[in-house]
């Protein structure tokens, strides 16, 4: 989930990769500064709630995992 409002940019994985704790899935424009987010555990994407250029409120799901 989105850990601030901002800008989602440059999408890292797509629906059925497989991500380990720690690597980057997207950044996330905010405050002028572009935040990494990482995922917060081993699996494997389910599905991806949003699109690059789109503006998200704090708490937004971004990334469901399987």
């Amino acid at each position: 989930s989105a850990p601030m409002p901002g800008v989602i940019q440059d999408l890292k994985v797509k629906p059925g990769d497989k991500v380990a704790a720690g690597d980057t899935v997207c950044a996330l424009e905010a405050m002028k500064m572009k935040n990494m987010l990482r995922s917060p555990r081993d699996g494997t994407v389910a599905s991806v709630e949003v699109s690059e250029g789109q503006r998200v409120p704090f708490g937004a799901v971004i990334i469901r995992f399987a």
